[in-house]
């Protein structure tokens, strides 16, 4: 069964048919943005692995130049909190702290942009989403929930620094660096969007909500 077909389409709606009117955003509420929201998470997976995996793997080469290091420092000086796993890999190996410092920066200059397609391709297929244009509270409670989620990602990705770095457990669940961290930043990048793309369709809806009504009144 091809991904993109309206049968693998309504196999997962019914499956998930007790989450969606939890998110302000989902790929099953319209068959159109399920199409657009394939289509797009590929495109953005070729260029997540020309823009993070492939400089990553040159991190040492790259961190020779002056603007890769003024923006590798002015990053660790506007988030202070990655500073100690920088520093801790840096004493292990260049090579692991610069992995993780050109994989993080590509990682924080992507996450927006590639949040911006979601968004727009949600509202281009805007009269699709008839039966999901009503925000509630649940849906607040949903954004919340996606914050938290959020910050916990972040956390675990960029900041958490064991006391005793085991060498041989870099790149695991334990910790995620090592040559094979900018794959993490990959999973992350195409994972954050849908999670930054919630409270922005929520508060699109409740606009148009408190605006003119629910899509029935209106129409």
């Amino acid at each position: 069964m091809k991904i993109n077909s309206i049968e693998k389409f309504e196999e997962g709606r019914k499956k998930y048919r007790s989450l969606l009117g939890y998110a302000s955003l989902s790929a099953y509420h319209s068959y159109a943005y399920y199409r657009w929201n394939n289509k797009t998470i590929l495109y953005l997976f070729i260029l997540s692995i020309l823009l993070i995996v492939l400089p990553s793997n040159f991190s040492v080469y790259l961190m020779k130049y002056d603007i890769i290091q003024y923006l590798v420092s002015f990053c660790l000086e506007t988030f202070p909190m990655s500073q100690s796993r920088f520093f801790a890999l840096q004493r292990l190996s260049s090579y692991n702290a610069s992995h993780f410092a050109i994989a993080s920066l590509s990682t924080l200059l992507l996450a927006v942009p590639f949040t911006l397609p979601f968004v727009y391709g949600y509202l281009k297929y805007w009269n699709e989403n008839k039966a999901y244009q009503r925000v509630s509270h649940l849906h607040f409670l949903s954004v919340i929930a996606s914050f938290l989620i959020l910050l916990f990602t972040i956390w675990g990705f960029f900041i958490f620094t064991p006391e005793d770095i085991v060498p041989e457990r870099l790149g695991t669940f334990v910790m995620f660096v090592g040559p094979f961290f900018s794959f993490y930043c990959v999973a992350f990048v195409l994972f954050v969007p849908g999670l930054l793309a919630q409270p922005i369709i929520f508060v699109i809806k409740l606009v148009h909500q408190l605006t003119f009504g629910s899509y029935k009144e209106q129409y």
